[in-house]
């Protein structure tokens, strides 16, 4: 089923022969699914936020009605974390610049990605979404900057990031050795496009960070043990650092260390 046909079924009309043809010259001049597919980041979409719109429902609570299957909101995660890698701003939404983001989820909306054809049809939120997104892929705006029809934004810096805050800003880890806790950090801020996230604390950071199309929020997952060398208060500062090529912020994470005496007490072993 082509796009032009599952789009025309969605919105249950019939696009004009001109449209259809307009439509065809720009997607000829996109790159194929299969060409930018294997360039995504496979990555799932937080437990019990929407991607599928614009923003997400953790900023916009509109969204929180914008319930769609697992798979197609997995998706939308994915076109807003490319939008985020690859610079893509607001001039260039749904051009030739954007087209290797924009591809993935069209070809979702079409059952040919990890979405069945009918979990679309059966939901009518995700028919509506479907729809729209198939309506923005063949009505590509050919009027906008010319920029946007050039690679990615991100050689173009939009200024210093900034942190406004960040989740968990305290850590409390496992209480005996050999064991580990996993969890994902959630970095607030600005100008995070073309960002990398790392800390100098005594945790490892996992995989390579998730920045949303507006460069407002960063997302990394980390790991940590028991124990580690603590303050005098009995625990630990340390930052995470946010690092674009307009520069670098940082903000301060505590960890609230367990006690040694609970330590010696539960654990199955006890410490040197």
């Amino acid at each position: 089923m082509t796009l032009m046909t599952s789009t025309e079924q969605m919105l249950g009309c019939q696009l004009s022969d001109q449209a259809k043809t307009t439509a065809s010259m720009l997607l000829d001049k996109f790159p194929t699914v299969d060409d930018i597919f294997s360039q995504q980041a496979q990555t799932s979409a937080f437990p019990g936020i929407n991607f599928c719109g614009p923003n997400n429902s953790a900023i916009d609570s509109r969204l929180d009605i914008v319930n769609v299957p697992q798979c197609l909101n997995d998706a939308c995660y994915r076109h807003d974390n490319c939008y985020g890698t690859n610079c893509i701003y607001n001039l260039c939404y749904w051009t030739p610049q954007s087209s290797n983001c924009d591809h993935d989820l069209a070809a979702t909306c079409r059952g040919e990605r990890n979405c069945n054809i009918s979990e679309i049809y059966s939901s009518q939120m995700a028919r509506f979404v479907c729809a729209a997104v198939g309506y923005k892929m063949l009505t590509a705006d050919i009027n906008k900057d010319p920029s946007c029809y050039f690679g990615s934004g991100c050689s173009t810096c939009k200024g210093q990031p900034i942190i406004w805050g960040i989740q968990p800003y305290m850590l409390y880890p496992p209480l005996c050795p050999g064991d580990f806790y996993r969890g994902e950090f959630v970095i607030a801020g600005t100008n995070f496009q073309g960002g990398q996230v790392f800390t100098d604390g005594p945790l490892v950071v996992i995989g390579n960070a998730s920045i949303n199309a507006t460069g407002g929020f960063a997302s990394i997952g980390y790991q940590i043990g028991c124990c580690a060398p603590r303050d005098y208060w009995g625990g630990s500062e340390f930052y995470m650092y946010v690092s674009t090529p307009c520069g670098l912020a940082w903000y301060p994470v505590l960890i609230a260390w367990p006690d040694w005496d609970l330590v010696y007490q539960y654990c199955p072993f006890s410490l040197p």
